[in-house]
């Protein structure tokens, strides 16, 4: 599995002919900003409940740096497999302190772009804040009861909340698309790969981040 992070420098490197706030600009609607390095958003990678896992455990890692993986999984107790979950979306992401229990991701916190980025920090810090709620609300949607661990939360119940979430971030990096254009982008489709900004996949790809 490719590994979904990378720095900001590797990414202007291969970025050929294109200005630094060209590239923020398609980042900041294409990834999320975790310890100042770049991930390309879950809606890219996976669907469903995966896709909501990710976000979870992407919001930890901003929130905490690291994440202690009996913790992570103790919170998505109420879903079915939250091991077996929580390791497909991580491997890619980090890596498993097995003495310490604990994730780190695959790159140490880009300070640089910290320090010199304050603006979009700060922004995609709001914008973290500001989709958690809904990002927790997401998950619980895919929560089922010990007799029920075969059941599935209904499916126009979890495409409304992947919504909620998505504008929520989306808001705050000027996405500003109508709730239909985000409901219609919140699941993995061949329209949303060819979507992704052509110069990113080709970024992500040659730093084996998709």
């Amino acid at each position: 599995e490719h590994i979904q992070v990378a720095r900001f420098a590797d990414i202007m490197r291969v970025a050929y002919g294109s200005t630094e706030q060209d590239v923020l600009q398609e980042l900041q609607q294409n990834a999320h900003l975790v310890k100042g390095l770049w991930v390309p958003k879950s809606k890219f990678r996976y669907e469903g409940v995966l896709a909501a896992v990710r976000d979870y455990a992407l919001l930890m890692f901003h929130k905490l740096g690291t994440v202690e993986h009996e913790k992570l999984k103790d919170s998505l107790k109420n879903i079915n497999d939250p091991e077996g979950k929580v390791r497909t979306v991580l491997a890619p992401l980090a890596l498993l302190r097995h003495a310490s229990g604990t994730w780190v991701l695959h790159k140490p916190a880009d300070k640089s772009f910290l320090d010199n980025y304050p603006e979009v920090v700060k922004e995609q810090h709001r914008a973290w804040l500001a989709s958690e709620q809904d990002i927790k609300a997401t998950l619980s949607t895919f929560a089922v009861s010990n007799s029920m661990k075969t059941m599935v939360a209904p499916r126009k119940v979890i495409v409304a909340n992947k919504q909620l979430s998505a504008n929520k971030l989306e808001q705050h990096v000027g996405q500003g698309q109508s709730s239909k254009a985000a409901l219609e982008k919140s699941m993995i489709s061949d329209e949303l790969r060819e979507a992704f900004p052509k110069v990113l996949r080709e970024v992500f790809h040659k730093y084996s981040v998709c």
